[in-house]
């Protein structure tokens, strides 16, 4: 049919990421540790202060911030090294 072509580049472009490839089958577990990297970032830009060392003679207990733990986000040492 006359358009036929046009279907076929409508399927191919529906196959592709936006940026005229296609995706590749880690994007998916590496768009998830970019996330998480991003909420790790987005923690210690609104809570960092909680983990600074402010008390230079150890009165006081630093309060809990767990979010401040790569590991919080399902982040390990190989992610921090990349």
């Amino acid at each position: 049919s006359a358009h036929g072509p046009v279907i076929d580049r409508i399927q191919q472009a529906q196959r592709l990421n936006g940026h005229g490839r296609a995706a590749a089958l880690g994007d998916d577990r590496h768009a998830r540790k970019q996330g998480a990297v991003l909420r790790l970032l987005t923690a210690f830009r609104s809570r960092g202060h909680l983990a600074a060392d402010l008390d230079p003679l150890n009165r006081a207990s630093k309060p809990a911030a767990p979010d401040l733990d790569p590991a919080y986000h399902g982040l390990d040492a190989d992610d921090l090294n990349t």
